[in-house]
């Protein structure tokens, strides 16, 4: 309990005066966010019953509109007994970070990165419409598996950067289910993991 209170604390001292001097919102508790309906729209997160929110930013970077917050999502469970008892519980399906980037322009279709799953790749929930599409990064294929409606375009927006980066914050995130999606003007990451 001290230990929270003084990270509580901390948090208010650190995050609302940097949140402030970089011009950018910050709300610790924003209720439900409604972005979150997005996130499930485009099989970045699964259904959930029980939703909490946290650490809300939100704002322009160098021309570039961002939403970041946490999200813990819940999912009820009921079980019954030989006896004919039920119990109902509560099943945490995502805990991690959630993050819209604005694109200066819409694109035309939609390109998503997933985790590579192995031999599990063939049950990933891509999208019936969207297909594989391999790239020259050999780090890249070995952590992640592309799918889009758009080859021409998946290829233009992973370059060899991009990619770079991706593998980059796999690694800042220690394998945390890094996953992302391009679509319409944003650019929507969800990578699970705590704090």
């Amino acid at each position: 309990a001290p230990l929270g209170e003084i990270k509580k604390k901390a948090k208010h001292l650190l995050v609302g005066p940097v949140a402030k001097h970089f011009d950018v919102i910050f709300t610790e508790k924003p209720g439900k966010v409604l972005a979150l309906q997005d996130y499930r729209a485009l099989n970045l997160i699964p259904s959930w019953d029980r939703v909490s929110c946290e650490d809300q930013i939100e704002g322009i970077r160098k021309n570039v509109a961002f939403h970041f917050f946490e999200a813990h999502l819940e999912e009820r469970r009921t079980t019954t007994d030989s006896k004919g008892r039920t119990r109902t519980y509560w099943v945490t399906v995502f805990r991690g970070q959630l993050v819209r980037f604005g694109f200066p322009k819409r694109f035309l279709g939609i390109t998503m990165v997933l985790r590579d799953a192995g031999l599990f790749n063939f049950m990933q929930s891509a999208g019936s419409d969207l297909k594989r599409a391999r790239l020259e990064s050999p780090d890249f294929e070995k952590a992640f598996e592309v799918y889009t409606n758009d080859q021409v375009e998946a290829r233009f927006l992973l370059t060899p950067d991009v990619m770079q980066r991706l593998v980059d914050l796999e690694t800042t995130f220690r394998g945390g289910n890094l996953r992302c999606v391009f679509h319409d003007g944003g650019i929507h990451l969800a990578v699970e993991g705590g704090d």
